[in-house]
């Protein structure tokens, strides 16, 4: 491998096996990976030259053409194999919710389910006052776990397999259940949000990872340094980072896309995030939200502006996305 990251670059920089790069290189910036029912799924990472003005739109007929690039070029035998290996580590049942005494268990669908029902809150009017890791932060503590503990009441012991598991059609009558009483929920939990934020701008504590994996836990009266998409340097500090500035609707947009991208990787990051149950994932969520806002938090304010534009928010994104699976793999580990 040279100084430019690829041993196939020239000096110039220019790709010397182009007409046969390998298929990793021939879908960037996407990258493919099979769902637990074997369907194809396409996840668009970030890049900041994706959709843009002299890019390619990354629309229906991009996506068909390079479908058909690449069964010219690998076949269906090369599907078939990534089905089966990808089928192998997706068993079919998968953690749902974790409790003190353990694990209730799910089908793929009843988990997906959950997460539809979790995008949903996400989107819920009253709680859209806040920014996404606000709504994350109430959904995690105070609208996911009534529904947790029925769940757990209401599992059933499977003895082929030793695990509880709880069932699709006992999700959907405990969700009916609760919708009644989530508007009131919805709204205590905001108040929740907004006291503790406003506690946080007064008393309260960052704390971030560094760069060789640890917590830094920095006095208000110091800075903090992060590195811009260009490796620039930028020093903000501690106490004006903790009285966040408020986000432009179209960069709150762009955040909210983010995750919901982030919510279809299924199994995207390998075994660490496929065996999370419902609730630890979404804790692994609200980290990589924390550390997006601070980011965008940091590069508004860096560049003196009373909010933060779609500019902070997309280079923030793309920091995190570029180490996003070492981050993962921390939050994962956090969460268990």
């Amino acid at each position: 491998m040279n100084e430019k990251g690829c041993v196939f670059l020239s000096s110039d920089g220019a790709c010397r096996i182009y007409p046969v790069r390998p298929l990793l290189c021939r879908l960037y910036p996407l990258q493919l990976h099979i769902k637990w029912d074997g369907r194809i799924l396409w996840c668009q990472e970030r890049c900041p030259g994706v959709n843009g003005p002299s890019g390619t739109p990354l629309n229906r007929e991009y996506m068909e053409s390079l479908v058909c690039e690449i069964l010219t070029s690998e076949g269906e035998v090369f599907f078939d194999t990534l089905r089966e290996y990808v089928l192998e580590v997706k068993k079919p049942l998968t953690p749902l919710f974790g409790f003190p005494w353990g694990v209730v268990y799910a089908d793929w669908p009843t988990k997906e389910r959950m997460w539809g029902i979790i995008m949903e809150w996400f989107h819920n009017e009253i709680l859209k006052e806040l920014t996404p890791r606000g709504r994350l932060e109430s959904i995690h503590h105070d609208l996911l776990p009534p529904i947790q503990r029925l769940v757990g009441n209401r599992a059933s012991w499977l003895p082929s397999e030793g695990v509880f598991c709880g069932s699709s059609e006992s999700l959907g009558e405990i969700c009916e259940e609760y919708l009644m009483e989530l508007p009131e929920l919805a709204v205590r939990s905001l108040e929740v949000q907004r006291a503790h934020e406003n506690n946080l701008a007064k008393r309260g504590e960052l704390i971030y990872g560094s760069k060789n994996g640890s917590v830094s836990r920095p006095s208000r009266y110091s800075k903090i340094r992060l590195h811009r998409l260009n490796g620039e340097e930028v020093g903000v500090k501690v106490d004006r980072l903790m009285h966040g500035l408020p986000i432009r609707n179209e960069a709150m947009s762009e955040e909210e896309n983010y995750f919901e991208e982030l919510v279809k990787r299924e199994g995207r990051y390998g075994n660490e995030i496929t065996d999370l149950t419902v609730d630890s994932e979404l804790f692994v969520h609200l980290r990589i939200a924390d550390s997006i806002e601070l980011k965008a938090n940091a590069f508004g304010i860096f560049g003196e502006k009373y909010e933060i534009d779609m500019e902070d928010m997309k280079e923030a994104i793309c920091v995190v996305e570029r180490t996003l699976t070492g981050m993962l793999r921390t939050a994962a580990a956090a969460a268990l």
